[in-house]
Protein backbone atom coordinates (compact mmCIF):
# COMPACT_ATOMS: atom_id res chain seq x y z
CA UNK A 1 0.00 0.00 0.00
CA UNK A 2 1.59 3.48 -0.92
CA UNK A 3 2.47 5.69 1.78
CA UNK A 4 0.62 9.38 2.36
CA UNK A 5 1.62 12.39 3.71
CA UNK A 6 -2.11 13.42 4.70
CA UNK A 7 -4.74 10.96 6.80
CA UNK A 8 -7.79 11.09 8.62
CA UNK A 9 -8.66 9.87 11.99
CA UNK A 10 -12.55 9.99 13.06
CA UNK A 11 -12.92 9.33 16.90
CA UNK A 12 -16.11 10.23 17.54
CA UNK A 13 -17.71 7.16 16.98
CA UNK A 14 -17.39 3.65 19.68
CA UNK A 15 -14.12 2.45 16.78
CA UNK A 16 -11.16 4.72 15.19
CA UNK A 17 -12.21 5.32 11.81
CA UNK A 18 -9.27 6.11 9.28
CA UNK A 19 -8.56 7.34 6.03
CA UNK A 20 -6.55 8.64 3.33
CA UNK A 21 -7.05 11.81 1.15
CA UNK A 22 -6.57 10.92 -2.15
CA UNK A 23 -5.03 13.72 -5.08
CA UNK A 24 -8.50 13.87 -6.73
CA UNK A 25 -10.85 15.85 -5.37
CA UNK A 26 -13.75 13.47 -3.25
CA UNK A 27 -11.57 10.99 -3.25
CA UNK A 28 -10.96 9.51 0.04
CA UNK A 29 -9.40 5.56 0.65
CA UNK A 30 -10.97 4.19 4.01
CA UNK A 31 -8.80 1.70 6.16
CA UNK A 32 -11.45 -0.74 6.78
CA UNK A 33 -8.84 -3.38 8.09
CA UNK A 34 -8.17 -0.63 11.00
CA UNK A 35 -10.90 0.13 13.00
CA UNK A 36 -10.18 -0.63 16.75
CA UNK A 37 -12.41 0.00 19.75
CA UNK A 38 -11.70 3.30 21.28
CA UNK A 39 -11.41 1.83 24.76
CA UNK A 40 -8.30 2.18 26.94
CA UNK A 41 -7.26 0.89 30.33
CA UNK A 42 -5.16 2.46 32.93
CA UNK A 43 -3.20 0.94 35.89
CA UNK A 44 0.08 1.14 38.01
CA UNK A 45 3.86 -0.81 36.48
CA UNK A 46 6.90 0.37 38.41
CA UNK A 47 4.50 3.05 40.13
CA UNK A 48 4.28 4.73 37.12
CA UNK A 49 0.50 5.16 35.49
CA UNK A 50 0.58 3.92 32.30
CA UNK A 51 -2.48 3.80 29.23
CA UNK A 52 -2.70 0.60 27.01
CA UNK A 53 -5.11 1.65 24.08
CA UNK A 54 -7.60 -1.71 22.59
CA UNK A 55 -5.74 -4.70 21.57
CA UNK A 56 -3.04 -3.74 23.78
CA UNK A 57 -4.88 -3.46 27.03
CA UNK A 58 -5.72 -7.49 26.10
CA UNK A 59 -2.65 -9.26 27.12
CA UNK A 60 -2.49 -6.69 30.59
CA UNK A 61 -2.75 -8.74 33.60
CA UNK A 62 -6.61 -7.68 35.53
CA UNK A 63 -4.33 -6.68 38.20
CA UNK A 64 -2.19 -3.87 37.01
CA UNK A 65 -5.86 -2.54 34.98
CA UNK A 66 -7.26 0.05 38.10
CA UNK A 67 -9.54 1.87 35.33
CA UNK A 68 -11.07 0.84 32.07
CA UNK A 69 -12.80 4.01 29.60
CA UNK A 70 -15.09 1.26 27.10
CA UNK A 71 -16.43 4.37 25.42
CA UNK A 72 -13.61 6.61 24.80
CA UNK A 73 -15.08 8.80 22.81
CA UNK A 74 -17.75 10.33 24.63
CA UNK A 75 -15.31 10.02 28.11
CA UNK A 76 -12.03 12.21 26.71
CA UNK A 77 -13.75 15.43 26.80
CA UNK A 78 -15.51 15.11 29.97
CA UNK A 79 -12.12 13.94 32.02
CA UNK A 80 -11.09 16.51 34.09
CA UNK A 81 -7.97 15.42 35.31
CA UNK A 82 -5.29 17.44 32.85
CA UNK A 83 -2.34 15.11 33.16
CA UNK A 84 -4.69 11.96 33.19
CA UNK A 85 -6.30 13.03 29.45
CA UNK A 86 -2.61 13.88 28.67
CA UNK A 87 -1.58 10.36 29.25
CA UNK A 88 -4.69 8.97 27.39
CA UNK A 89 -4.11 11.33 24.46
CA UNK A 90 -0.23 10.25 23.82
CA UNK A 91 -1.13 6.70 24.80
CA UNK A 92 -3.37 6.98 21.57
CA UNK A 93 -1.44 8.87 19.33
CA UNK A 94 1.34 6.30 19.19
CA UNK A 95 -1.39 3.20 19.11
CA UNK A 96 -2.24 5.30 16.07
CA UNK A 97 1.04 5.43 14.52
CA UNK A 98 1.76 2.00 15.23
CA UNK A 99 -1.39 1.09 12.88
CA UNK A 100 -0.37 3.26 10.53
CA UNK A 101 3.48 2.01 10.52
CA UNK A 102 2.37 -1.55 10.54
CA UNK A 103 0.00 -0.99 7.10
CA UNK A 104 2.88 1.36 5.32
CA UNK A 105 0.82 4.39 5.50
CA UNK A 106 3.92 6.63 6.92
CA UNK A 107 5.44 8.65 4.05
CA UNK A 108 9.23 8.51 4.56
CA UNK A 109 10.25 11.66 2.67
CA UNK A 110 7.86 13.85 4.88
CA UNK A 111 6.67 13.59 8.16
CA UNK A 112 2.39 12.75 7.58
CA UNK A 113 0.13 15.23 8.28
CA UNK A 114 -3.36 14.00 10.36
CA UNK A 115 -6.52 15.82 10.84
CA UNK A 116 -8.92 14.68 13.84
CA UNK A 117 -12.41 14.73 14.34
CA UNK A 118 -13.59 14.79 17.63
CA UNK A 119 -16.51 15.47 20.27
CA UNK A 120 -17.44 18.69 21.73
CA UNK A 121 -13.72 18.88 23.35
CA UNK A 122 -12.64 22.85 24.71
CA UNK A 123 -9.99 25.11 23.28
CA UNK A 124 -7.79 23.75 25.97
CA UNK A 125 -8.28 20.31 25.88
CA UNK A 126 -7.00 20.39 21.79
CA UNK A 127 -4.28 21.96 23.13
CA UNK A 128 -3.22 19.13 25.20
CA UNK A 129 -4.24 16.91 22.36
CA UNK A 130 -1.76 18.78 20.62
CA UNK A 131 1.05 18.82 23.44
CA UNK A 132 0.45 15.35 24.00
CA UNK A 133 0.92 14.58 20.95
CA UNK A 134 3.82 16.17 19.92
CA UNK A 135 6.60 13.57 21.13
CA UNK A 136 5.07 11.63 18.32
CA UNK A 137 7.61 11.73 15.16
CA UNK A 138 5.78 9.95 12.44
CA UNK A 139 2.65 11.67 12.64
CA UNK A 140 1.87 15.34 12.89
CA UNK A 141 -1.51 16.28 14.19
CA UNK A 142 -1.99 19.50 12.10
CA UNK A 143 -5.78 20.26 13.12
CA UNK A 144 -9.15 19.25 13.98
CA UNK A 145 -11.90 19.41 11.35
CA UNK A 146 -15.71 20.73 12.76
CA UNK A 147 -17.58 17.25 12.95
CA UNK A 148 -20.91 18.88 12.09
CA UNK A 149 -19.94 20.79 8.99
CA UNK A 150 -17.58 17.39 8.29
CA UNK A 151 -20.93 15.46 8.24
CA UNK A 152 -23.06 17.96 5.95
CA UNK A 153 -20.02 18.18 3.17
CA UNK A 154 -19.96 14.60 3.63
CA UNK A 155 -23.25 14.22 2.48
CA UNK A 156 -23.53 16.78 0.34
CA UNK A 157 -19.99 14.88 -1.27
CA UNK A 158 -22.46 11.88 -1.60
CA UNK A 159 -25.14 13.17 -4.01
CA UNK A 160 -28.13 13.18 -1.68
CA UNK A 161 -28.23 16.85 -1.05
CA UNK A 162 -26.59 18.18 -4.09
CA UNK A 163 -30.20 18.43 -6.00
CA UNK A 164 -31.32 20.61 -3.53
CA UNK A 165 -27.98 23.01 -4.18
CA UNK A 166 -28.53 22.21 -7.95
CA UNK A 167 -32.23 23.55 -7.48
CA UNK A 168 -32.77 27.66 -7.63
CA UNK A 169 -32.23 28.03 -3.89
CA UNK A 170 -32.48 32.04 -4.00
CA UNK A 171 -33.86 31.63 0.05
CA UNK A 172 -31.95 29.77 2.52
CA UNK A 173 -33.41 26.37 2.20
CA UNK A 174 -33.46 23.87 5.52
CA UNK A 175 -32.24 20.84 5.51
CA UNK A 176 -32.49 17.58 8.11
CA UNK A 177 -29.80 15.02 7.86
CA UNK A 178 -30.14 11.99 9.24
CA UNK A 179 -27.19 9.36 9.77
CA UNK A 180 -28.08 6.25 11.57
CA UNK A 181 -25.01 3.94 11.85
CA UNK A 182 -27.07 1.71 14.57
CA UNK A 183 -29.82 1.68 16.49
CA UNK A 184 -28.57 3.27 19.36
CA UNK A 185 -26.10 5.89 17.71
CA UNK A 186 -28.16 8.66 15.11
CA UNK A 187 -26.46 11.75 14.11
CA UNK A 188 -28.44 14.45 12.91
CA UNK A 189 -27.44 18.23 11.62
CA UNK A 190 -29.84 20.50 10.68
CA UNK A 191 -28.76 23.21 8.22
CA UNK A 192 -29.14 25.65 5.82
CA UNK A 193 -28.70 25.90 1.79
CA UNK A 194 -28.79 28.50 -0.45
CA UNK A 195 -27.26 29.55 -3.98
CA UNK A 196 -25.32 32.95 -3.91
CA UNK A 197 -23.90 32.70 -7.17
CA UNK A 198 -23.39 29.99 -9.93
CA UNK A 199 -20.21 28.55 -8.00
CA UNK A 200 -20.84 29.38 -4.74
CA UNK A 201 -23.08 27.85 -1.88
CA UNK A 202 -23.85 29.16 1.51
CA UNK A 203 -24.24 26.47 4.69
CA UNK A 204 -25.33 28.20 7.98
CA UNK A 205 -25.56 24.84 10.36
CA UNK A 206 -28.34 25.42 12.80
CA UNK A 207 -28.19 22.21 15.24
CA UNK A 208 -25.89 19.33 15.78
CA UNK A 209 -27.12 16.15 18.24
CA UNK A 210 -26.93 12.76 18.63
CA UNK A 211 -29.79 10.24 19.64
CA UNK A 212 -31.15 6.93 19.44
CA UNK A 213 -33.93 5.39 17.28
CA UNK A 214 -36.17 5.45 20.45
CA UNK A 215 -36.18 9.14 20.69
CA UNK A 216 -35.59 10.32 17.47
CA UNK A 217 -39.52 11.87 16.66
CA UNK A 218 -39.37 13.20 19.80
CA UNK A 219 -35.96 15.13 19.45
CA UNK A 220 -37.43 16.15 15.98
CA UNK A 221 -40.41 17.80 17.08
CA UNK A 222 -38.66 19.62 20.76
CA UNK A 223 -35.89 20.72 18.29
CA UNK A 224 -38.31 22.14 16.18
CA UNK A 225 -36.46 20.34 13.08
CA UNK A 226 -39.53 20.38 11.22
CA UNK A 227 -40.16 24.21 10.80
CA UNK A 228 -40.12 25.25 7.15
CA UNK A 229 -38.41 22.05 6.26
CA UNK A 230 -37.59 21.86 2.74
CA UNK A 231 -35.80 18.39 2.63
CA UNK A 232 -35.24 15.50 5.20
CA UNK A 233 -32.25 12.93 4.13
CA UNK A 234 -31.93 9.98 6.20
CA UNK A 235 -28.58 7.53 5.42
CA UNK A 236 -29.75 3.99 7.12
CA UNK A 237 -26.85 1.49 7.79
CA UNK A 238 -28.29 -1.77 6.24
CA UNK A 239 -27.22 -3.07 9.86
CA UNK A 240 -30.60 -1.05 11.55
CA UNK A 241 -33.45 -3.77 13.31
CA UNK A 242 -36.27 -3.58 11.21
CA UNK A 243 -38.44 -1.74 14.06
CA UNK A 244 -35.61 0.95 14.03
CA UNK A 245 -36.42 1.54 10.16
CA UNK A 246 -39.89 1.94 10.42
CA UNK A 247 -39.43 4.39 13.35
CA UNK A 248 -37.16 6.21 11.22
CA UNK A 249 -38.82 6.54 7.89
CA UNK A 250 -42.11 7.21 9.41
CA UNK A 251 -40.12 10.38 11.88
CA UNK A 252 -38.52 11.98 8.63
CA UNK A 253 -41.44 11.79 6.73
CA UNK A 254 -43.36 14.90 6.26
CA UNK A 255 -46.46 16.54 4.00
CA UNK A 256 -44.75 20.02 3.21
CA UNK A 257 -41.00 18.54 2.66
CA UNK A 258 -39.00 16.00 0.82
CA UNK A 259 -37.85 13.06 1.93
CA UNK A 260 -34.71 10.77 0.97
CA UNK A 261 -34.32 8.00 1.88
CA UNK A 262 -30.92 5.71 1.66
CA UNK A 263 -29.89 2.27 2.78
CA UNK A 264 -25.82 1.60 2.46
CA UNK A 265 -23.47 -0.62 4.13
CA UNK A 266 -22.36 0.69 8.02
CA UNK A 267 -18.51 1.85 6.20
CA UNK A 268 -19.96 3.66 3.88
CA UNK A 269 -21.89 5.65 6.40
CA UNK A 270 -18.89 5.69 8.77
CA UNK A 271 -17.04 7.29 5.31
CA UNK A 272 -18.70 10.23 5.25
CA UNK A 273 -17.79 12.38 7.83
CA UNK A 274 -14.32 11.83 6.58
CA UNK A 275 -15.28 12.74 3.28
CA UNK A 276 -16.29 15.94 4.07
CA UNK A 277 -13.13 16.68 6.87
CA UNK A 278 -11.29 15.91 3.68
CA UNK A 279 -12.94 18.52 1.52
CA UNK A 280 -12.41 20.96 4.50
CA UNK A 281 -8.38 19.87 4.45
CA UNK A 282 -8.66 20.81 1.11
CA UNK A 283 -10.73 23.74 1.24
CA UNK A 284 -8.25 25.39 4.22
CA UNK A 285 -4.81 23.85 2.07
CA UNK A 286 -5.91 25.53 -1.11
CA UNK A 287 -6.22 22.52 -3.48
CA UNK A 288 -10.07 21.57 -3.06
CA UNK A 289 -10.24 21.24 -7.11
CA UNK A 290 -13.86 21.78 -6.64
CA UNK A 291 -16.36 23.73 -9.71
CA UNK A 292 -18.64 25.22 -6.66
CA UNK A 293 -17.07 26.94 -3.66
CA UNK A 294 -18.95 26.59 -0.51
CA UNK A 295 -18.87 28.90 2.71
CA UNK A 296 -20.12 27.03 5.71
CA UNK A 297 -21.12 29.12 8.61
CA UNK A 298 -22.76 28.22 12.04
CA UNK A 299 -23.40 30.14 15.42
CA UNK A 300 -24.35 29.21 19.08
CA UNK A 301 -26.02 29.75 22.39
CA UNK A 302 -23.60 30.85 24.84
CA UNK A 303 -24.14 31.07 28.50
CA UNK A 304 -22.79 30.04 31.51
CA UNK A 305 -23.50 26.92 33.82
CA UNK A 306 -23.62 26.30 37.78
CA UNK A 307 -25.74 23.54 38.43
CA UNK A 308 -28.36 21.30 36.63
CA UNK A 309 -28.53 19.83 33.03
CA UNK A 310 -28.53 23.06 30.67
CA UNK A 311 -26.78 26.29 30.63
CA UNK A 312 -28.57 29.77 31.21
CA UNK A 313 -28.22 31.50 27.65
CA UNK A 314 -26.61 35.01 27.62
CA UNK A 315 -26.40 35.01 23.64
CA UNK A 316 -28.64 32.84 21.95
CA UNK A 317 -28.21 31.20 18.35
CA UNK A 318 -30.29 34.02 16.54
CA UNK A 319 -28.69 36.60 18.16
CA UNK A 320 -25.29 36.20 17.21
CA UNK A 321 -26.73 34.99 13.48
CA UNK A 322 -27.97 38.75 13.45
CA UNK A 323 -24.66 40.24 14.67
CA UNK A 324 -23.16 42.43 12.23
CA UNK A 325 -20.52 44.49 14.01
CA UNK A 326 -18.17 43.58 17.15
CA UNK A 327 -17.54 44.12 19.90
CA UNK A 328 -21.21 42.83 20.84
CA UNK A 329 -21.84 42.38 24.80
CA UNK A 330 -24.31 40.86 26.87
CA UNK A 331 -25.46 39.59 30.74
CA UNK A 332 -27.18 37.23 32.73
CA UNK A 333 -27.90 36.95 36.36
CA UNK A 334 -27.96 33.97 38.49
CA UNK A 335 -28.96 33.08 42.34
CA UNK A 336 -28.03 30.05 44.08
CA UNK A 337 -31.03 27.56 45.73
CA UNK A 338 -30.20 26.39 47.81
CA UNK A 339 -26.97 27.90 49.62
CA UNK A 340 -23.82 26.39 48.00
CA UNK A 341 -21.66 24.73 51.38
CA UNK A 342 -18.32 25.28 49.22
CA UNK A 343 -16.45 27.21 46.70
CA UNK A 344 -18.71 26.92 43.22
CA UNK A 345 -17.31 26.23 39.67
CA UNK A 346 -19.49 28.63 36.68
CA UNK A 347 -18.65 27.25 33.37
CA UNK A 348 -19.04 29.29 30.30
CA UNK A 349 -20.59 26.97 27.31
CA UNK A 350 -21.38 27.19 23.78
CA UNK A 351 -23.95 24.69 21.77
CA UNK A 352 -26.59 24.34 18.93
CA UNK A 353 -28.43 24.01 22.29
CA UNK A 354 -28.17 24.36 25.90
CA UNK A 355 -27.95 20.74 26.89
CA UNK A 356 -24.87 20.47 28.79
CA UNK A 357 -23.87 16.97 27.63
CA UNK A 358 -23.90 18.96 23.85
CA UNK A 359 -22.15 21.69 24.88
CA UNK A 360 -18.33 23.05 24.53
CA UNK A 361 -17.30 24.22 27.74
CA UNK A 362 -15.47 27.50 26.96
CA UNK A 363 -13.79 28.12 30.14
CA UNK A 364 -13.78 28.06 33.79
CA UNK A 365 -13.82 30.35 37.03
CA UNK A 366 -14.32 29.62 40.99
CA UNK A 367 -16.37 31.74 43.06
CA UNK A 368 -14.95 31.37 46.61
CA UNK A 369 -17.34 30.72 49.45
CA UNK A 370 -16.85 34.28 50.83
CA UNK A 371 -18.21 35.68 47.67
CA UNK A 372 -21.28 33.08 48.11
CA UNK A 373 -21.45 34.30 51.46
CA UNK A 374 -21.41 38.40 50.54
CA UNK A 375 -24.13 36.84 47.75
CA UNK A 376 -26.68 35.74 50.36
CA UNK A 377 -26.37 38.36 52.99
CA UNK A 378 -28.05 40.90 50.92
CA UNK A 379 -31.27 40.15 49.38
CA UNK A 380 -30.84 42.23 46.42
CA UNK A 381 -27.36 40.90 45.22
CA UNK A 382 -27.45 38.24 42.44
CA UNK A 383 -24.51 36.58 40.41
CA UNK A 384 -23.70 38.69 37.40
CA UNK A 385 -22.10 36.93 34.27
CA UNK A 386 -20.66 39.02 31.67
CA UNK A 387 -19.93 37.98 27.95
CA UNK A 388 -17.88 40.07 25.38
CA UNK A 389 -17.50 39.23 21.97
CA UNK A 390 -14.31 40.76 20.43
CA UNK A 391 -15.21 39.21 16.73
CA UNK A 392 -17.09 36.08 15.91
CA UNK A 393 -14.46 33.20 17.19
CA UNK A 394 -13.05 34.85 20.07
CA UNK A 395 -13.98 36.43 23.28
CA UNK A 396 -14.29 37.12 27.36
CA UNK A 397 -16.78 35.99 29.66
CA UNK A 398 -16.37 37.93 33.69
CA UNK A 399 -18.19 36.97 36.53
CA UNK A 400 -19.34 40.01 39.31
CA UNK A 401 -21.81 41.06 42.12
CA UNK A 402 -24.30 43.18 41.47
CA UNK A 403 -25.90 45.73 42.37
CA UNK A 404 -22.11 46.05 44.05
CA UNK A 405 -20.39 45.50 40.81
CA UNK A 406 -17.66 43.81 41.71
CA UNK A 407 -15.64 41.82 39.71
CA UNK A 408 -14.86 38.02 40.84
CA UNK A 409 -12.62 37.63 37.63
CA UNK A 410 -12.79 37.17 33.72
CA UNK A 411 -10.83 34.52 31.52
CA UNK A 412 -10.92 35.08 27.29
CA UNK A 413 -12.58 32.26 25.30
CA UNK A 414 -12.29 30.68 21.84
CA UNK A 415 -15.23 29.50 20.12
CA UNK A 416 -15.19 26.21 18.08
CA UNK A 417 -14.28 27.04 14.29
CA UNK A 418 -14.48 24.80 11.10
CA UNK A 419 -10.99 23.42 11.90
CA UNK A 420 -9.31 24.12 15.12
Amino acid sequence: MRSSNTIIFDLTGEKVSAGIIGDAPGELMMLEEFAPDLRVALGRVDGQIRAWMDAQSHGIPERLRSLVFDHLNDCLPRIEDEDLQSLIVAALWRYLGDGCSERGLIAREARTRAYVIVQNHPAPALERFRTACATEERINLAAFPNEAASLVMGAIESGEVRDVAAADCLMPAPVCLIVAYTDRHIEVCSFELMMVGKTKHRIFIRDFFRTGSADLAAELQNRHVFEDLRLAVLFESSKLSERSQKSLQQAVRGPSWKTALSQRPLVELLVLKMRGAAHLVRETEGWSGRPVEYDIETAFNIGFRAEGERFQSVFTQDELRGAVRYPVASSGAFRFHPRPANDVVIRACCGYSNRVEESTTLGELTIPRPDIDEIFRHKRAVLSMQIRLESAGKGEFSLGILPTGRTIGSQTFTIPSLMA
